[in-house]
């Protein structure tokens, strides 16, 4: 299985596709001109039973993964970020982010993305 996802500027909305294959071919056309496309393969036992949930929440936890990568400042996850991350410009709040997270994916950051 292959998601293709984008984040869409500016308010960071989710544009993304999956399929079979092992290319995204469908998402260009609706992405047309969008810098940024992300690729996810997952190993999926039952195709016919993976749905858009599941690919949301594949994406949420790829994306997760890169925002670990990205710094913060001094006061770490009560500060701000110290790089752009997608659509939140350096400076961006942490909990701000985290908030995006929840809204965008519908997922909880510490029972979710956290493991907690």
């Amino acid at each position: 299985m292959v998601i293709c996802y984008c984040v869409t500027e500016p308010l960071g909305n989710i544009l993304f596709d999956y399929t079979g294959k092992s290319t995204c071919d469908q998402l260009g056309d609706f992405a047309d001109g969008l810098i940024q496309h992300s690729k996810i393969t997952l190993d999926v036992v039952n195709e016919s039973e993976f749905v858009a949930a599941d690919a949301l929440r594949a994406i949420a936890k790829d994306l997760w993964a890169q925002l670990s990568d990205i710094p913060t400042d001094a006061d770490g996850v009560d500060g701000g970020l110290d790089a752009s991350f997608y659509h939140f410009p350096k400076g961006t709040q942490v909990y701000e982010v985290w908030a995006w997270f929840e809204v965008e994916f519908g997922i909880s950051i510490q029972s979710d993305l956290m493991c907690l």
